[in-house]
């Protein structure tokens, strides 16, 4: 025959694990909708986004590499030499401009 403490005993314990996991359930899941939302929140253009702001002139390059580096987690350092580097987007009209009709 079971005791009946025993019994107590061990529901007791069941009871209390339950309510642990349900618990820990509770702020994982909290945890990982805050982490869900925080990214939702930084993003708030795709890359695709980016690609055509930049290709329709409201983006630099400079500020394109800076953008498309934060949207992936990315230090913005290569944005500063994506600077240095990428010829200004008005240069050849601007020495078409500045050239002597012949």
């Amino acid at each position: 025959m079971v005791d009946p403490e025993r019994l107590m005993t061990q529901i007791a314990v069941i009871g209390v694990v339950a309510i642990s996991a349900g618990v820990m359930g509770y702020f994982v899941s909290r945890a990982i909708r805050r982490r869900l939302e925080r990214s939702a929140a930084q993003a708030p253009f795709s890359l695709n986004d980016l690609r055509r702001m930049r290709d329709s002139g409201e983006l630099t390059q400079a500020e394109y590499a800076a953008m498309r580096s934060s949207l992936f987690g990315l230090p913005t350092d290569g944005a500063r030499s994506a600077e240095r580097t990428a010829p200004p987007p008005e240069s050849g009209r601007a020495s078409a401009a500045k050239e002597p009709p012949t």
